[in-house]
């Protein structure tokens, strides 16, 4: 057990929330001056170029950490522009499988550029290598304790924000 009291942790917690939100403000901007793309939708296409034989919905759902009702409202609106299609398993026909169109590449493309740039010089130059070790091992276990907390304690369909009501 940690000795430390609540009132030497909260900061930690409140510059890790404050960092969250501005990050996420950061690329919202940088998306909406640079293509017609939610953050959430770019992830998307992000999940989806690294596998070009498609993900499974259930699949890509987990993985981006997104309620599957959102995530299936999301795929539609790719769906429309061109940038995804979505189709039967091969073995199983209930299951449906999202796959990135070369638009949908090209698109990705063209904001990856500008995406690890932003990531680069408002996160990674801000830190040195040890303390982006010491971050990543900390995030990467704190993920891990919230990713079995959440599969025990709260339903995994809970609505998301962004996901139409």
């Amino acid at each position: 057990m940690n000795s430390t009291s609540l009132a030497d942790e909260f900061p930690g917690y409140m510059a890790l929330i404050r960092c969250a939100a501005l990050f996420h403000r950061a690329v919202d901007q940088a998306l909406a001056e640079h293509g017609d793309l939610t953050r959430v939708q770019f992830a998307i296409l992000s999940y989806l170029s690294t596998n070009p034989e498609g993900l499974r919905m259930f699949e890509l759902a987990d993985r981006m950490v997104h309620s599957r009702n959102g995530l299936t409202y999301q795929i539609k609106q790719l769906e429309k522009t061109g940038l995804v299609t979505r189709s039967p398993g091969t073995n199983n026909e209930r299951a449906v499988v999202a796959k990135i169109t070369e638009e949908g590449h090209r698109i990705h493309d063209s904001l990856l550029a500008q995406h690890s740039e932003l990531v680069r010089t408002q996160f990674f130059d801000v830190l040195s290598a040890e303390e982006l070790a010491t971050i990543t091992n900390g995030l990467d276990r704190v993920a891990k304790r919230l990713d079995e907390y959440t599969k025990t304690h709260t339903n995994h369909e809970s609505p998301k924000k962004d996901s139409p009501a």
